[in-house]
């Protein structure tokens, strides 16, 4: 009897474990615009300077490379997970990327106004 008793406690604590370690340390959402800005970082800044403005991202958000290593590895046991998260990301950069047409377009046709 206190053996079964012995082999459920070790599966529960087992599994208890392995759910701790499944926690992600960085929210999806956190890390689709922690992606897109470090995108947009890597696009409009040279290579000098691209390091800096990234560590300086990660601080200000308060992530570390290992909350991010963390994230990738949650992302590569689940290749569903990669293919929504990077649909979410294109989403949101189309968006982010009318919106900035819609607005230099009200600019130009206000300045043709004037």
């Amino acid at each position: 009897m206190k053996k079964g008793y012995l082999i459920l406690f070790g599966i529960i604590f087992f599994s208890a474990c392995e759910k701790q370690q499944q926690v992600q340390p960085v929210s999806d959402e956190d890390f689709r615009k922690l992606y897109i800005d470090a995108a947009l970082i890597y696009a409009q800044t040279d290579s000098v300077h691209r390091r800096e403005k990234i560590d300086s991202l990660l601080k200000e958000r308060q992530i570390s490379m290992d909350d991010l290593q963390k994230m990738v590895t949650h992302y590569n046991k689940d290749t569903e997970a990669w293919v929504d998260f990077f649909n979410a990301v294109t989403q949101e950069l189309r968006t982010a990327s009318n919106k900035e047409a819609n607005n230099d377009k009200k600019i130009s046709e206000k300045n043709d106004d004037e």
